[in-house]
């Protein structure tokens, strides 16, 4: 993916972030009501474009992903395509070193987010411009980490928007860095044909003009296959696991089997392979 494709990605994060809204996810009503304010008509366009429902989903993301985290007992935390998540401004607050990363555009646009919206700054945040695909951008920023603790590098919402040659690099990137400091990788992008039907692959071509369909993986199999032959172990999480504690059925009035459903997708966990 070229620079010029990702910075056509970014806007995604707009309607994302106005999903979040409707969940109890700290601080995700004052973003979206600032963003609501801050973005351009054509950005609002994206903003806008989000679905009631894609909440749940995105709720479940957001929450599984910070369970698994703190089931590590973190210390440092890198976190990959940022966009505009809270995650790293709560969890620095809590004395994690947490270095955030995106593209130019983004990260200015987060650091407007943040004199606008957020108390000051704890000091062991940090947030980099960087470029998952680049081995030397990754190293530059893993200079604020203790090569003494273990690592946790996340990211949500990055690799459906990769082809596999991407996929393989940004995967290799970060088998570096954890071979170099230990710790472990936890990805939701983990995306599968079978959650692209028509409609939903035309939305996305709509919005950043891109056929997000060949960057998708057959089944769970498959992406196991693919992130085993590069040197991790892989272990499971479907969305389910954190059903009853989303807000947003309640307020959508989904039932449990509804929101079932629409959890059937997965979180996975991936270790270097010794």
């Amino acid at each position: 993916m070229t620079k010029s494709s990702h910075l056509r990605v970014a806007p995604t994060a707009y309607s994302v972030a106005r999903s979040r809204a409707l969940s109890d996810i700290p601080f995700a009503k004052e973003i979206a009501q600032w963003m609501g304010k801050e973005l351009g008509d054509e950005e609002r366009i994206v903003y806008d474009a989000y679905e009631p429902k894609q909440v749940v989903t995105l709720e479940a993301r957001y929450k599984l992903i910070d369970k698994l985290i703190l089931q590590h007992n973190p210390t440092q935390v890198l976190e990959l395509a940022c966009g505009l998540l809270p995650r790293g401004y709560l969890f620095s607050k809590q004395g994690i070193t947490y270095v955030e990363t995106d593209l130019k555009d983004m990260v200015l646009l987060k650091q407007k987010m943040y004199r606008a919206v957020f108390p000051a700054l704890p000091k062991n945040l940090f947030l980099e411009e960087a470029n998952a695909l680049s081995k030397r951008d990754l190293s530059r920023v893993a200079k604020h980490f203790d090569k003494k603790k273990s690592l946790i590098i996340m990211h949500e919402g990055l690799l459906r928007y990769l082809n596999f040659k991407e996929k393989t690099l940004v995967a290799k990137n970060i088998h570096s860095l954890l071979e170099e400091f230990g710790g472990v990788w936890i990805t939701s992008d983990i995306t599968l044909k079978k959650m692209l039907p028509a409609k939903t692959l035309k939305k996305i071509k709509e919005r950043i003009g891109m056929d997000v369909s060949q960057n998708a993986f057959s089944n769970i199999r498959e992406a196991q296959t693919f992130f085993e032959n590069l040197g991790f172990e892989i272990k499971v999480h479907c969305r389910t696991e954190i059903q009853s504690e989303l807000s947003t059925p309640k307020l959508l009035h989904l039932n449990k089997q509804e929101v079932k459903r629409m959890l059937e997708y997965y979180v996975v966990e991936m270790s270097v392979k010794h």
